[in-house]
């Protein structure tokens, strides 16, 4: 998982990942408030020798004995001896085990510095224990050390630096360290989170996901915009939008495909309904014709046409009343402008399959191609019905249109194969309704530029955007 590919997990589950932090931090509050409070106490102890200062060799070794002393002295501090001498010098009532456990000691590396320490729930309680533990501990210690001879001296002193101060806040609970900790669990548990939430969920976000799955190459990446659901022919209504100009690049690439061909038939579809395929091949269309190519759109999907309402024309008569002779082709075609023809898909009938793949719609094709440069064939989704695998063989190409985290990994897989099963060719595919965040293809354009009059002499003053003033649609001729 690249780090790109963490981001884009992280910006579409971004809503499933908010609670984590606050969940952690209400534990810490909790665990915090819950947490019984210690404070800890401790006086430090300064371990020498009695070695005369005017023997320096003396000085020297005793020091060393110091040291090595120090190490042994830190188990002295919660013997049951040190723990009685506690007890009965603060009067408490609690068993001496449990007096032991509250008591330790450290010593600093290679000093003769000794800290012993209390713990209990009282402040002044906590002081009092650590200072009756280092004077019981310096008394210990000189008894221990004491020759066998009882009027002589030990050779180790053990003094106290200073009293226990008393504590001024808890050592637990640590809030800081708390709620530290919770932020640092949270991430960890929220970067998990994306992780699996990642592997589970299949949907395609990504170009590099899209064009991995399919092998093809990305013909265009049409960006998400609520004027494309308001008015799905964009490059007719918004020509200078962003979208109208994706749809443009999409032109471009596709007039590429097979260009010694002198008609190019194409059929586009999807693998699932409403991932936008009628909206791709309607602005497709448009912007083909645009460039001069006499182009003609014809509604494939025999089962719900939609094609011929996109354009505002006729439904009922089309494709499937030419392939029952009820009609000639010629009246069949409705004009929408000047280079888009429309054949609409016409009655629905009860074997669309068979409809597509007989000979009549091979003849049918054949007849077209010499009319226009450029035949468009909206078709079903691959996943739903297998009409736009049977059409496929006999075209120059299929365009699979792929609507961003709508379409999953395994429909684009087995679209893919139903198509190249059949001896079909995949031209490309077509990134559909992409956020801005996710696109990573081609660039929103907001603004082209000041626009020139007409001469090419002066620049106009407005600036073309994508909020600019949408231009009266064209109207489709009267003709058939």
């Amino acid at each position: 998982m690249t780090v790109e590919d963490f981001a884009g997990a992280v910006r579409v589950h971004w809503k499933k990942l908010l609670p984590v932090v606050p969940v952690f931090l209400v534990l810490a509050a909790i665990i915090s408030f819950v947490q019984p409070r210690t404070y800890l106490a401790s006086a430090d102890l300064y371990v020498s020798t009695q070695a005369s200062a005017a023997n320096l060799t003396s000085a020297y070794q005793g020091g060393l004995l110091s040291q090595e002393r120090v190490k042994s002295y830190t188990e002295l501090a919660s013997t049951t001896r040190v723990a009685q001498d506690v007890k009965a010098a603060i009067g408490s009532q609690e068993p001496i085990s449990e007096i032991q456990g509250d008591l330790s000691a450290s010593a600093n590396l290679d000093t003769v510095l000794l800290t012993v320490s209390a713990r209990n729930s009282s402040p002044t309680t906590a002081a009092a224990m650590a200072n009756a533990a280092a004077d019981s501990l310096s008394r210990l210690v000189s008894d221990l050390e004491r020759p066998s001879d009882p009027n002589a001296q030990s050779p180790i002193v053990v003094r106290q630096v200073q009293e226990a101060p008393v504590p001024e806040s808890p050592e637990t609970p640590n809030v800081k360290l708390n709620f530290s900790l919770a932020i640092a669990l949270a991430l960890v548990a929220t970067a998990v989170l994306v992780v699996v939430l990642n592997r589970r969920d299949t949907r395609v976000r990504s170009t590099s996901e899209l064009t991995r799955l399919t092998g093809l190459p990305l013909m265009a990446s049409i960006s998400k915009n609520d004027d494309l659901e308001r008015t799905p022919l964009v490059v007719d209504s918004l020509p200078h939008s962003s979208q109208a100009e994706e749809f443009r690049q999409l032109r471009t690439n596709l007039q590429f495909a097979n260009i010694d061909a002198s008609s190019r038939v194409f059929v586009v579809t999807s693998s699932l309904p409403g991932e936008g395929k009628t909206t791709t091949i309607s602005n497709l269309a448009i912007s083909i014709s645009d460039s001069g190519a006499r182009v003609l759109v014809v509604d494939g999907d025999l089962r719900r046409p939609q094609l011929a309402e996109r354009f505002s024309l006729d439904s009922s008569v089309g494709l499937t009343s030419v392939l029952a002779n009820r009609i000639p082709l010629s009246q069949a075609i409705q004009k929408w402008g000047r280079r888009v023809d429309v054949l609409g898909s016409g009655p629905v009938p009860p074997n669309p399959s068979e409809l597509l793949a007989s000979n009549q719609m091979s003849l049918t094709i054949d007849k077209l191609k010499s009319q226009y440069d450029y035949i468009l064939i909206d078709s079903p989704p691959l996943r739903a019905v297998t009409d736009a695998a049977a059409l496929s063989p006999r075209l120059d190409g299929v365009i699979l249109v792929a609507r961003f985290g709508v379409v999953r990994s395994s429909d684009l897989i087995r679209s893919v194969n139903s198509v190249s099963g059949v001896g079909g060719k995949l031209l490309g595919c077509v990134f559909s309704v992409v956020p801005s965040s996710g696109r990573g293809y081609y660039g929103s354009y907001v603004a082209y530029g000041p626009r020139r009059s007409p001469s090419g002499d002066e620049p106009l003053t407005e600036t073309i955007r994508n909020e600019s003033p949408r231009p009266t649609p064209r109207k489709r001729d009267s003709g058939m």
